[in-house]
């Protein structure tokens, strides 16, 4: 029987979950320290060393952790829709019904056969029926696999779908209308600070879990199980990355999956692109959208910082860790943010204690005694 439309592929893939086992992740780390010992000690190009550690960590993974079967299919045996639990029932009655038929012959046996037979080939029937109409309900709701181009032509091969999405994410990530602003020159940039272990450590911590890994097959699992022999490979790597200004191939790569938002589902705008990165290559991205550029001047300067192709918003004031920093580098405004905020807080307690005043009449001290007593 022909697969439901949208029905899940057969997908086999690493068990990257067992990584949490610690008898698991020991047997890792000793195959990528195996692998690192043959690792020449001068460094080479950034091409060369990214693939030995990308197949290190692929294989160790592979041979640690097993592969199993997830999605439409288990076991390279294809589930039959119709073979419901009533049919399985059917058919497991009539087969009794046969065996006792052979074991003593009587007219009796050969009538309790005749009706599970009767019975298992209409419940087959009705079964298989039930399933085709279910697929051709399917295929009703489901039967738009065309795309339009951008002029409204509809697309119906293959290449041209392909070619169409092409065309529609290269315009859409890479826009023409960039502002232009000049080159920053090899002098400009501090080569001599080295990426500390500390550092690719922290990164690493960082990483979520779950996470769909990039065109190399490496799921941050993976890197979160490294041990100190590990993060140190992956430490020199960024420091060859980082001195020689090259990254690899795959760090460059992105895969974009399409998610459909909304509407006519021939037209590529009604949906939305997610890029699958390489992990290893995420910890050296900056995020434009979380960086600012401010200059520390007595007087207002303008700096155009560019990341890539996109220039950074330059601010005046920012705050850090509760701190208030501005370009002017005064402290007035963060004398007066923090009187501001104790005078908030004293006001918010006064508010929230009852103040007990004190008595002007005299008080008899002798009557203490008597209410202790």
């Amino acid at each position: 029987m022909p697969d439901r439309p949208g029905r899940p592929k057969r997908v086999v893939r690493v068990c990257w979950e067992r990584l949490a086992e610690s008898p698991v992740r020991r047997s890792f780390n000793s195959r990528l320290r195996e692998s690192f010992d043959h690792v020449p000690g001068e460094a080479g190009d950034i091409e060369s060393e990214w693939t030995m550690f990308r197949a290190s960590i692929v294989e160790a993974a592979d041979r640690c952790c097993g592969r199993k079967v997830v999605g439409a299919c288990r076991g390279g045996n294809a589930r039959t829709r119709w073979w419901t639990s009533a049919v399985r029932d059917a058919v497991k009655l009539k087969k009794e019904s046969y065996r006792a038929l052979l074991a003593c012959g009587t007219p009796e046996a050969a009538d309790g056969y005749r009706c599970a037979k009767r019975s298992a080939a209409m419940a087959v029937a009705e079964a298989k029926t039930r399933a085709w109409e279910e697929f051709g309900e399917a295929m009703e709701n489901d039967f738009q696999t065309a795309s339009k181009s951008g002029d409204g032509v509809l697309l119906t091969s293959t290449r041209d779908v392909v070619d169409r999405w092409k065309e529609y994410f290269e315009d859409l990530l890479n826009p023409t209308n960039t502002p232009s602003s000049e080159e920053v020159g090899p002098g400009d940039l501090e080569m001599g600070s080295r990426i500390s272990g500390a550092e690719v450590a922290e990164v690493v911590k960082k990483l979520l879990g779950g996470k769909a890994p990039g065109v190399d097959e490496i799921r941050p699992e993976s890197l979160k199980a490294l041990d100190v022999v590990g993060l140190s490979w992956l430490t020199r790597l960024c420091n060859i990355a980082w001195t020689s200004g090259a990254v690899p191939l795959d760090w460059q790569t992105g895969v974009v999956v399409p998610l459909f938002k909304k509407g006519d589902r021939r037209v590529c705008s009604n949906y939305r692109g997610i890029t699958l990165l390489s992990l290893p290559a995420a910890g050296m991205r900056i995020s434009t959208s979380k960086s600012e550029a401010m200059v520390l001047d007595r007087k207002k300067v303008e700096c155009l910082l560019r990341v890539k192709e996109e220039i950074l918003p330059q601010v005046e004031e920012f705050k850090y860790l509760g701190v208030l920093f501005t370009s002017e580098g005064r402290m007035e405004r963060e004398i007066d943010r923090r009187i501001g905020a104790a005078s908030a807080v004293m006001r918010t307690l006064h508010r929230s204690v009852v103040v007990k005043r004190e008595r002007d009449l005299p008080v008899d001290l002798r009557s203490y005694p008597h209410l202790w007593s």
